[in-house]
């Protein structure tokens, strides 16, 4: 999620700014750059709030929200009533859904509140400090942590089909720890945003002279880095990037390992490593949802990573084809990457609908409570007589 947005202003000053001053249209603000912003295709298309990016913020997000808080809400009531779903694993995924919903609320909130803000300039906080600039960074914390969540039960799956013994000394407790150290994590790693946007910096606009701008402010507030350019481009465009990167190459090895692990088990099911069949098939399942669960999540994030360190390399001067500079500039690519990944913090409970019927059982248990008793009763009649037949068969 990229909400907060530093503008290269060096690139659009006005060649004359001293005759603009003479001409009475800009602001009066000591240490500010006058911009001229008179061409009109670059206010529309970078400056201003276009009705794609509005519907996003008041249509797109507010769905896409309510609909995350229905299933993971959904997912957290489950596993609060029902015991048998008061596993290892569902410490992780419980977390998960927090984060995911944390997210998603956020930056809801922070969208909608830049808007109003703003003037109807995108990016514009007119009155910003230190908080303002850096509230965008409260979302990326449950971002991140829900990256680290994924990883985390990637190598919980890990050690129980490829040390099972070792997973034995998995205990609630230890998934306690993990859990809250990638809570830690991730607010550490979130640490250099706060200083690449630390402060603000006012820009004077000179606007077209049409009515429909005349109402914008002549004074933008953006906020700024106490970093160079350069290092500021590094942290924002390529450090997700690669910690993303490194996150799936773990998941991958580790599925992969898991894979290979699977396709041996029935050699050694008779074994020192033995399992009951119940217990082998429960672990197939399990790993299979959460393999399920993790290639949609890199599938759904991977788009929005790699138009960010394509857009890095176009602030490092890198050429790119005409073609794909088009698309990684294009607002379009922005709201469509950010909605795939909206989609990723709403989808999760579903997966493990689709892919685990242990996991739909409890649902059922959950929100059915009646019908699954009358059904236990029905099984347990059934059952009683079918002994009763045999009975008077052998007699």
């Amino acid at each position: 999620m990229e909400t907060t947005v530093s503008l290269s202003f060096s690139e659009l000053q006005s060649s004359n700014n001293e005759s603009l001053l003479e001409e009475g249209r800009s602001c009066a603000l000591e240490a500010t750059v006058v911009l001229d912003a008179t061409r009109i295709e670059f206010i529309d298309s970078m400056l201003l709030y276009s009705r794609l990016q509005i519907v996003y913020i008041f249509v797109v997000i507010p769905i896409i929200t309510s609909l995350a808080v229905i299933t993971n809400g959904s997912y957290l009531f489950v596993v609060a009533k029902t015991k048998s779903m008061h596993t290892v694993i569902n410490i992780y995924l419980c977390n998960l859904a927090v984060a995911d919903v944390l997210f998603l609320l956020s930056s809801c909130g922070i969208y909608i509140y830049y808007y109003f803000i703003s003037g109807g300039v995108y990016a514009n906080l007119p009155n910003a400090g230190t908080l303002d600039c850096n509230s965008s960074q409260f979302a990326n914390i449950f971002y991140v942590t829900s990256a680290i969540l994924i990883v985390a039960v990637t190598l919980d799956r890990y050690y129980a089909v490829c040390y099972p013994l070792k997973h034995r000394m998995f205990s609630k407790t230890r998934a306690i720890k993990i859990t809250i150290a990638a809570w830690v994590f991730a607010v550490l790693y979130r640490v250099k945003d706060v200083l690449v946007f630390w402060y603000k910096t006012r820009v004077c606009v000179i606007w077209p002279d049409l009515p429909r701008y005349s109402e914008l402010s002549p004074v933008l507030g953006y906020c700024d880095t106490i970093f160079t350019e350069e290092v500021r481009i590094l942290v924002v465009h390529f450090f997700d990037p690669l910690l993303f990167v490194l996150m799936m190459l773990a998941n991958s090895f580790m599925y992969f390992k898991i894979v290979k692990a699977l396709k041996n088990r029935p050699a050694q099911r008779d074994g020192q490593q033995g399992l009951s069949d119940s217990a082998d098939r429960t672990r197939r399942s399990v790993t299979r949802m959460l393999l399920a669960n993790s290639i949609v999540f890199f599938i759904l994030t991977a788009p929005e990573f790699i138009q960010k360190s394509l857009h890095g390399l176009q602030k490092f001067k890198v050429e790119l084809p005409p073609a794909l500079t088009n698309v990684v500039g294009s607002h379009v690519t922005s709201i469509t990457t950010n909605i795939l990944v909206n989609i990723n913090s709403m989808v999760n409970p579903i997966i493990y609908n689709v892919a685990n019927s242990r996991y739909r059982q409890a649902y059922r248990e959950a929100f059915l409570p009646c019908r699954q008793t009358a059904d236990r009763q029905r099984r347990k009649q059934l059952s009683g007589n079918i002994v009763a037949t045999n009975m008077t068969v052998d007699s």
